[in-house]
């Protein structure tokens, strides 16, 4: 891997909006691990956040808050599995988890 490489993901999460265009561009990244991806987004909803306060004090330079995007965005990552889980262990199917002994 390149030293570009290697910089690519930290610049990408800080500024996510200048590499993304959409929110869910983040989730669908192969580039980005899940923690990452967490991390860009938070970026993007702080971003989100300032617009919006900008927005309700008459500076806003009209670009349309991306809060909803963000949200959904994060809503749809929660539900991937993590990147550290191994989705044959057992412990995750419930039909192959041993039964608890029960002593009398």
């Amino acid at each position: 891997m390149s030293e570009h490489n290697q910089e690519l993901p930290k610049e990408v999460i800080e500024v996510p909006f200048e590499h993304f265009s959409h929110p869910m561009d983040i989730v669908e990244s192969d580039i980005l691990s899940k923690d990452e991806k967490i991390e860009a987004l938070n970026a993007w909803e702080e971003d989100a956040r300032r617009l919006s306060v900008a927005t309700a004090e008459g500076m806003s330079g009209g670009e349309p808050s991306r809060m909803i995007d963000v949200a959904e965005a994060k809503t749809a990552l929660e539900a991937e599995e993590p990147d550290n889980i191994d989705p044959t262990d057992a412990a995750l199917d419930p039909e192959r988890r041993p039964s608890p002994h029960v002593e009398d």
